[in-house]
């Protein structure tokens, strides 16, 4: 059964505006059905990752994009193996 949104925005509402602390103990009380429950704190749980993120630098944040140099290089593609990096570059590596 597909979970009642109207219930999810409340209960999300109400669990936002509380303190980390105090959601779970929202939730044991709030006697929501087990599929509500269960999208509030996996929304609730995007909504403390955003915000982290945020916090950290473009660097930080891009660094699992860009920093791929040489990661490849040993891996076997088929019959080949990547045995150096010709190149690398804002789109990625050669």
């Amino acid at each position: 059964m597909a979970a009642d949104w109207s219930q999810v925005k409340e209960a999300l509402g109400e669990v936002l505006a509380l303190g980390a602390d105090a959601r779970q103990a929202y939730l044991d009380n709030a006697g929501l059905p087990a599929d509500v429950r269960a999208e509030v704190e996996s929304l609730a749980e995007l909504e403390t990752e955003s915000d982290s993120m945020f916090e950290a630098s473009a660097v930080e944040l891009s660094r699992e994009f860009v920093d791929d140099r040489g990661t490849m290089v040993g891996t076997m593609v088929g019959t080949y193996q990547i045995v150096s990096e010709l190149g690398h570059g804002g789109m990625g590596s050669v």
